[in-house]
């Protein structure tokens, strides 16, 4: 069948449901051979990261919130406690079952998710291939989500998102069904899987009437009701649950009000951003937002009325100030199909580019995926025609539901999905019009493809996470004694970083923890502006110990002039160091003092006759060292000073006390 054929007929057979690789068997090929591949690179992957201690889920974020909850289901408690959810359920659902067949394996829960993200990318190719009618262009989409790494790298995390490339596979695939078909079941499954795409990422609540609707404009009323029939059943297992523990109304989760004021509010910039007052990890969210909206509303809430109450904070903005809120809005969606990686907790670029030679290979992100998709997207409602609304909607509709938060990448992540359909459909629509010599399609398809690389590739001024990632690896090493390895990293750590002296301050702090004075001295002197006394203290030790005076009378100086009390025991030390650095007349005003605090301290009185001999200052420095013998008659140092003096010549300058 020649291409125009393709394109005249594909219409029509979308609604027949005919004419999808009419050889049969055909089509089942490139899903396997997909699966088979993907599968080794994601164990490849898990292989190489599956163990990172910072990928692991504790310190009360997510993964640590998701793991307690499973736990808590694997043992019993299916309704997983009393309290509305606050965290989309569906992962703890899934952790749950994990962790009841294998006594509780997160390496378990890592590797079915790996088989689920290979079979993510099968169902990828089967869509593609089907909806276009053509294997090529089902490799194409295959071989463009194999490569996106950010898939790989998630699911190889305790995290919801380890589920989102295969929940919206399902969910795609069996829509390119229902849009294809009219039966019942068809309807109901696509609107289940959407379902349970929702139960993963809430935010999907917001796509299924977009979904519905495209259905209904396009004359096909009975499909739009029954697709959100199957939504509704899908997601009503979490609401009856909701219901029963707490007797509140909540859809899915309760955290959805928090995260829209989040992205809207007159401080936001698109990304996650902590709000004032709330511990930004899973526990403190909970309480604290709790905490401020019963404040603020001057009664105990239930938790549909917390998140009511930060919706309506976000609705405020937007009736406040309208043209900003539309500013940050499009600021959103173009945050959304950008390049840069949002990271929330974990930065897929960091590990992409030190940690991973698996990750490095796989080179498909938003910068190939948005400007292919965006020229897919328009080429698929050319080539298809309405019938395929319903499916062609989905990504420009879960676009929207990100952009109307705030954006991170793990929460754009499943757009990706439909954007690797689209992108191949997008080539081969292009291609073919290139072979055909049709100009106007080239010239179009060149329009569409510049336009969304502008957009992945604008800067947005924010970051990518990887420098706060690769501190946090370095100072995991510090806090473990591998500070061999600590160092080597910062060597190549310092060439990479987007605030070097940040960075700088980071580790050189944590080895100060450690007490590795030396290794914390050499990168937080680098950095004087930016520590606190009690650092400038410790450096200033180190310096005097080492032989260096005159950096010693710096870091003493430095810290006492931002506040650190001029006891004795500190001023005794900063003039030995003044001493040693040859200022006499500064250290003996230091030595005095620190007496004048505390007299009877023989050592503080040998260092300041050993002072004011080396100045010449005989007679002084004679009453200083019988001080000190009256106090300790056998101190030999004394002695030895103290007949130098008596024979009038200037004693040798034996330097101060040690």
């Amino acid at each position: 069948m020649k291409t125009e054929e393709r394109i005249t007929k594909a219409p029509e057979q979308a609604k027949t449901g005919e004419g999808h690789e009419p050889k049969s068997a055909h089509w089942a090929s490139p899903p396997v051979a997909m699966i088979v591949v993907a599968l080794l690179i994601k164990v490849l992957v898990l292989k190489e990261l599956g163990d990172d201690p910072l990928l692991q889920p504790v310190g009360g974020l997510d993964g640590e919130a998701y793991v307690t909850l499973g736990r808590q289901i694997a043992s019993g408690d299916l309704l997983a406690g009393g309290q509305t959810f606050f965290l989309a359920p569906l992962y703890a659902y899934f952790l749950g079952l994990v962790f009841a067949t294998t006594g509780g394996s997160l390496q378990a829960a890592r590797i079915l998710q790996i088989i689920l993200g290979a079979v993510a990318v099968g169902l990828v190719t089967h869509t593609a291939s089907r909806a276009s009618n053509s294997s090529l262009v089902g490799w194409m989409a295959g071989l463009l989500t194999l490569l996106t790494g950010v898939f790989s790298f998630n699911e190889v995390l305790i995290l919801q998102s380890s589920l989102d490339p295969f929940l919206m596979a399902v969910a795609m695939f069996v829509l390119a069904s229902a849009a294809s078909a009219t039966t019942m079941t068809s309807g109901l499954a696509a609107g289940a899987a959407l379902g349970l795409l929702a139960l993963n990422r809430p935010n999907t609540l917001l796509v299924a009437p977009v979904v519905a609707l495209a259905f209904v404009m396009t004359r096909r009323l009975r499909p739009g009701v029954v697709f959100l029939l199957g939504f509704i059943l899908a997601i009503a297992p979490a609401t009856l649950r909701n219901a029963a523990v707490s007797k509140d109304f909540v859809l899915i989760s309760s955290h959805g009000g928090l995260n829209l004021y989040i992205g809207n509010n007159a401080h936001a910039d698109g990304s996650y951003k902590a709000v004032p007052g709330i511990t930004p990890q899973i526990e403190g969210q909970t309480r604290d937002a709790r905490a401020l909206a019963d404040k603020a509303m001057g009664r105990s809430l239930r938790q549909s009325e917390v998140s009511a109450y930060f919706m309506n904070l976000a609705w405020s903005f937007w009736r406040d100030d309208p043209k900003a809120a539309l500013r940050l809005f499009a600021r959103k969606l173009g945050l959304t199909l950008n390049s840069v990686d949002l990271s929330l907790n974990q930065s897929f670029t960091y590990y992409q580019k030190v940690e991973s030679r698996v990750l490095r290979a796989l080179v498909v992100g938003p910068l190939v995926l948005v400007p292919l998709g965006i020229l897919g997207l328009v080429a698929a409602f050319l080539r298809f025609g309405a019938p395929a609304a319903p499916l062609l909607v989905l990504g420009p509709a879960y676009a929207l539901s990100v952009a109307l938060f705030f954006v991170s990448s793990r929460y754009r992540m499943p757009l990706l999905i439909p954007l690797a359909f689209l992108s191949a459909v997008g080539i081969d629509w292009a291609v073919t019009a290139f072979l055909e010599r049709r100009w106007r399609s080239v010239a179009l398809s060149l329009a569409l493809a510049s336009g969304g690389l502008a957009i992945a590739l604008h800067n947005f001024g924010l970051d990518d996470g990887s420098s706060e990632e690769e501190i946090a690896n370095i100072e995991f090493l510090v806090d473990n004694r591998r500070n061999d390895e600590a160092r080597a990293r910062m060597v190549a750590a310092q060439t990479r970083a987007r605030d070097v002296d940040a960075l700088r301050l980071r580790i050189g702090r944590a080895f100060l923890h450690q007490g590795e004075v030396g290794p914390a001295t050499a990168l937080l002197s680098q950095v004087e502006g930016s520590l606190i006394k009690e650092e400038r203290l410790a450096i200033a030790e180190y310096f005097l110990v080492a032989g260096d005076p005159f950096s010693a009378t710096r870091f003493f100086e430095a810290a006492m002039k931002t506040g650190q009390a001029r006891t004795a025991s500190l001023l005794a030390r900063y003039g030995e160091a003044l001493s040693l650095s040859g200022n006499g007349a500064g250290a003996v005003a230091a030595l005095r003092e620190s007496l004048a605090l505390a007299p009877e301290r023989p050592r503080v009185l040998l260092n300041l006759a050993v002072t004011l001999a080396n100045m010449g200052r005989f007679d002084e420095a004679k009453v200083e060292v019988l001080a000190v013998l009256k106090f300790e008659p056998g101190n030999e140092k004394a002695r030895g000073l103290l007949k130098a003096l008596e024979s009038a010549a200037p004693p040798p300058p034996p330097g101060v006390t040690r």
